[in-house]
């Protein structure tokens, strides 16, 4: 599970390039290469430059804000954990072409078009805003809304006239013939310019007449509705795509085959990110190299067995480098079952690891201090693994859009046998603070005394959140022994929302605890209520992504809704219009604090013994509909500030140094020239990786 960022607040700061090469690097294609110029300063420069000769702020693409991460000390770490990094940034690369598949079963020929376009220079200004949008929320739909986007400042014709001009210019990939690029854009036509046409990838509250599987266009299970999946049990429940072949229902696995089971569908990709997994196990630690050969296995053959051993050495573990790899997280599902490809690579930042590992090692202390009953509360402790982290790379379900934390893995019978491991993503929160400014705090603050308490607070609240929800959210209580099976089966389409919500509630539950403070997770008392007053103003400034639709559908915004819901119909959050705008204010913190302990103990019942009636009950009630005066008001007061929607994150590119053998000797990081390049680069890179994975087909898992 993870924790998406809490960032309302936006300051402009100049658009600065910056980037390098060197004559040694390995290089990608020359398209790539010729669209980033270099940087006379040193890399060494470029990684610990101070704040105010940084960009953080690289532009504004739509309503969402670029914002550029640095990978600080990166350098610091041994040669053989950089050549590491580099393999695992790698193998995240080669399958990210599946969540874009994952999300719509046209995505793929969408961006491939673009990205043609772009490399031909034949796609307008407008052409390329699209494509950025593409390349942030992987396809056509929205990462938070789930709802299409269509093109503004270019129509059909216009990309017809780019399309041709493209295969014209070398683009065959388009089309042998003028006849098959107009085919290509007849069969695109809807997918890209009619938002009406298959319009949601993910619908957890249908239209009338229709269900959460028939409203969702995904590729999960095509042109299946949910009265078919009733009594059919997922052998394969992460990795595979449902359909009905010869009239029944039948699993296409995400799988290489291995010799004794056949291909399956993301072979190719898979075969890419075995090949580089298979480099990274050469210079891994033993115990990586062990249980990565479960995960190897598990992309060759699908077997969930396979997966649940690699997660278990995976919790166990503790490396300064790592990668979350494969199909994790299951809210693009509407039944909450199947993973999004993800790949995030990230090094352990020790200087700031000190207060993830202090709460981690009080995790019994605020167990014993939670709200619900005391059967439910965990009993024995394993060690939490708790890590600040710089990330290198994250893609697929990772980014651009990038959660704030994480904890994992997501099966509870391994939290509770074997414990979690849980990530505060520093150079993801930092760059976000250091991208923003104070206007929106002030904005949506109830009054100005407010405002100026959430402003010295903001920082500290926001990472004591984050910490609070992974650490002792996420990784805290227990079922009942009486449930048979992951909550996430009888819970179904609801448990991601209740899990959000119930790690959100534990962290502003233990935010007024002295312990958080004696760590120094807060340094001011004023933040405890303040965090309360944060959270109702984030969820109001939240509704203005919500631009054309009246139900909340990801998982993160239910959870917030429900619980800024019960706590207003509890009187703890009391809505207020005044000078024409709304504000949610909390006149008593103790009396927020206990309409959230109250929530809190029954979604803890509800998730232990696995109460589908009483959370849909919840969800449907107070995380679902949207405000529609607060929602317009939020989006005015947005545009005024000129505040963006979301955040999208553009990370570091490594760059290996080859000797004459043509073998990694070193990996230089640098910042990418900008947007549009890195994420060509990234294009590139995939498609050379499924090319060299090619070779690998039905290979044994030796390493290389």
């Amino acid at each position: 599970m993870r924790t998406l960022s809490f960032t309302i607040i936006l300051s402009v700061f100049s658009l600065v390039a910056c980037g390098g090469t060197q004559s040694t690097e390995a290089s990608p294609s020359a398209e790539v290469q010729a669209a980033r110029p270099s940087d006379p300063r040193p890399a060494s420069t470029q990684a610990t430059a101070t704040a105010p000769d940084r960009p953080y702020l690289l532009e504004r693409v739509g309503d969402v804000g670029i914002v550029q991460t640095y990978a600080d000390h990166f350098e610091e770490l041994p040669v053989a954990q950089q050549i590491l990094a580099y393999h695992l940034y790698r193998a995240s690369i080669a399958g990210d072409r599946i969540a874009y598949d994952q999300r719509y079963a046209h995505n793929l020929e969408i961006k491939d078009l673009f990205e043609a376009l772009i490399r031909t220079n034949t796609a307008t200004p407008a052409m390329i805003t699209y494509t950025k949008l593409l390349w942030i929320h992987h396809g056509v739909h929205n990462m938070r809304t789930s709802r299409k986007f269509v093109p503004e400042g270019f129509a059909a014709a216009e990309l017809a006239s780019a399309a041709h001009a493209a295969r014209a210019a070398g683009a065959t990939e388009l089309g042998a013939t003028d006849a098959e690029v107009d085919a290509k854009l007849a069969r695109l036509r809807r997918p890209i310019f009619d938002g009406n046409f298959e319009p949601m990838c993910t619908s957890k509250s249908p239209p009338r007449g229709q269900d959460i599987i028939s409203a969702s266009f995904n590729t999960f299970y095509p042109g299946l509705r949910l009265r078919d999946l009733q009594n059919f049990r997922d052998q394969y429940p992460l990795n595979s795509r449902v359909v009905r072949e010869r009239g029944r229902l039948v699993e296409q696995v995400y799988r290489t085959g291995d010799g004794t089971v056949a291909e399956g569908l993301y072979a190719p990709e898979l075969r890419g990110v075995i090949h580089h997994l298979n480099f990274a196990m050469a210079v891994a630690p033993t115990a990586q190299r062990d249980y990565w050969q479960h995960l190897v296995r598990y992309f060759q053959t699908g077997d969930n067995a396979e997966f649940r051993q690699y997660n278990i050495g995976w919790v166990q573990d503790d490396p300064s480098v790592d990668a979350i790899l494969g199909f994790i997280e299951s809210y693009t599902d509407a039944r909450g079952t199947k993973g999004l490809w993800e790949g995030i690579t990230f090094y352990r930042n020790e200087a700031r690891t000190g207060l993830m590992r202090a709460i981690a090692q009080n995790a019994p202390y605020f167990e014993g201090r939670t709200p619900w009953d005391a059967q439910f509360r965990k009993t024995e402790f394993r060690p939490l693994v708790a890590n600040t982290v710089d990330v290198l790379l994250e893609d697929g379900d990772g980014g651009p859009i990038s959660a704030a934390g994480i904890n994992l893995p997501n099966e509870q019978a391994i939290r509770e046998q074997h414990g979690s491991r849980n990530f505060f993503l520093n150079n993801i929160i930092e760059s976000g603070n250091l991208a923003v400014g104070p206007a929106a705090t002030r904005e949506f603050a109830a009054s100005d005394e407010e405002g100026a308490i959430a402003e010295r607070c903001s920082v500290d609240v926001w990472n004591a959140m984050v910490t609070l929800h992974e650490v002792t959210g996420h990784a805290s209580g227990r079922v009942s022994p009486d449930l048979h099976g992951d909550p996430h089966e009888s819970l179904r389409q609801y448990y991601s929302t209740l899990e959000e919500a119930r790690a959100d509630l534990v962290a502003l539950w233990h935010m007024s605890d002295p312990k958080v403070m004696e760590v120094g997770l807060l340094h001011d008392a004023a933040c405890v209520p303040a965090s309360y007053r944060l959270f109702a103003a984030n969820f109001l400034s939240s509704l203005r992504r919500y631009t054309d639709q009246h139900v909340i559908e990801e998982d993160h915004d239910r959870a917030r809704s429900m619980i800024v819901g019960f706590a207003q119909d509890r009187g703890a959050v009391v809505p207020e219009q005044r000078d024409g705008h709304w504000y949610l204010r909390v006149p008593d913190p103790d009396a927020f604090r206990r309409a959230i302990g109250e929530l809190l103990s029954e979604l803890q019942r509800i998730k232990a013994t696995g109460d589908f009636a009483a959370i849909q009950r919840l969800v449907e009630q107070f995380g679902t509909r949207i405000n529609d005066e607060w929602r317009a008001d939020a989006i005015a007061r947005a545009t005024r500030l000129n505040l963006p929607t979301q955040w999208a994150y553009v990370s570091s590119r490594l760059i290996p140094v080859l000797d004459a053998n043509n073998v990694i000797t070193d990996v230089r990081i640098a910042a990418p020239e900008n947007f549009q390049a890195y994420m060509l680069e990234l294009s590139q890179l995939s498609r050379e990786s499924i090319e060299s994975g090619a070779a690998l087909r039905a290979a044994p898992t030796t390493q290389q």
